[in-house]
């Protein structure tokens, strides 16, 4: 049969080519994944709670920090709260917080976000000295002579626990009062009531109307057969204005509250409107505690911020390649290594099998036995 003969300098040639060919395919995702990255993101999925329609007298806002130069994008996550209605919304982006220097405006008219909303685009010039200071932006409708259509979804820092869906009726006060409980999983026997994680933090309650202006919105809250004062005990500042969102009551976690049952009491100011179900209020839990270390500055309510909640968004800026190295190397570290080493040899391998399959095939085989 005939062999085939190899001249060394073919061999180093398509060694130097497969080595070529790896480092280049190791290097198309990296490529493609930092093309465009967020400087800011606040991630929830799935969008759980938004605030209510938002205000003209009270707007809604947002802190956090920038990594990187070139602040000139700000995505919010908005759903619509009266269907077939659009309304121009508009961004203020301030220095520092909700009192800071005016720097940016932006308008934008979402149009009608179908279903559970979608991120609303507000572009600006860029601001070219973004890196490592701290921004305010809030949100204000233009027409205010009449509510919103919109409404901003909003991340509460920690857990979710119950989780109970917003109702379809209507449910007045002066006092509300009932278990603390994801009533829809109760009543179909998925659960038994039990509070399911520790450290509970916070309550949200679907609110039709709730305005702090008008009075005091306050809730109470005790472990199941207890009596006397209330475990905890908090009202709703001034800013809070409800209008088809969830209402936040935030107080200091309670370590031990995982497998217990609690039972709530709310006391409403004259006209407010809570949302449930035929067996009771919607609500839902929260647990942990605060981010460690954090771009996020909390959400601001009429210029009073709430270090406790952020809204759901992304802030873009433009980063540098070596901005986006030192990212890289930030998040994946040593990994990143080990897998383009692994990958380079792989794709080696491959490549190297085929090239030697080619060369055998087109050679013309030497005089052999």
């Amino acid at each position: 049969m005939g062999s085939v003969t190899v001249s060394a300098g073919r061999r180093i040639r398509d060694a130097l080519c497969t080595l070529g060919v790896a480092v280049a395919c190791s290097l198309v995702p990296l490529m493609c994944a930092t093309s465009e990255v967020p400087d800011v993101e606040v991630r929830s999925l799935p969008w759980r709670t938004h605030g209510g329609r938002l205000s003209a007298t009270r707007p809604t806002g947002q802190g956090f920090r920038c990594r990187w130069d070139g602040l000139r994008r700000i995505d919010v996550a908005l759903v619509a709260l009266a269907p077939g209605r659009e309304a121009e919304l508009e961004l203020v982006l301030r220095a520092g917080g909700p009192q800071g220097a005016l720097l940016r405006r932006a308008r934008v008219r979402p149009g009608p976000l179908e279903g559970q909303g979608a991120f609303v685009t507000f572009e600006f010039d860029p601001l070219a000295d973004s890196r490592g200071r701290r921004f305010w932006f809030e949100l204000t409708p233009i027409e205010r002579d009449q509510p919103s259509p919109y409404s901003a979804w909003v991340r509460f820092h920690g857990q979710p626990g119950h989780d109970c869906a917003w109702g379809d009726r209507i449910l007045t006060g002066p006092v509300i009062e009932g278990p603390l409980v994801d009533l829809e999983k109760v009543w179909s026997q998925q659960d038994p009531g039990n509070v399911p994680h520790p450290h509970l933090r916070a309550v949200a309650v679907a609110a039709d109307h709730l305005d702090g202006a008008l009075g005091a919105t306050r809730l109470e809250l005790w472990e199941e057969g207890a009596s006397g004062a209330p475990l905890r005990a908090v009202e709703l500042g001034a800013e809070h204005e409800v209008h088809g969102g969830w209402a936040f009551f935030s107080f200091p976690p309670i370590a031990d509250s995982r497998w217990k049952r609690y039972r709530f009491r709310f006391s409403l100011h004259e006209g407010a409107r809570l949302v449930g179900l035929e067996q009771g209020l919607s609500l839902k839990t929260f647990h942990g505690g605060e981010l460690p270390d954090s771009p996020l500055a909390g959400i601001s309510l009429g210029g009073v911020p709430h270090a406790d909640r952020d809204l759901v968004f992304r802030a873009w800026s433009a980063p540098s390649a070596d901005d986006l190295t030192a990212l890289i190397v930030e998040r994946a570290g040593w990994k990143l290594v080990a897998c383009a080493i692994a990958w380079t040899l792989a794709m080696g391998l491959v490549l190297r099998l085929l090239l030697a399959r080619r060369a055998r095939g087109a050679a013309p085989p030497t005089a052999g036995s």
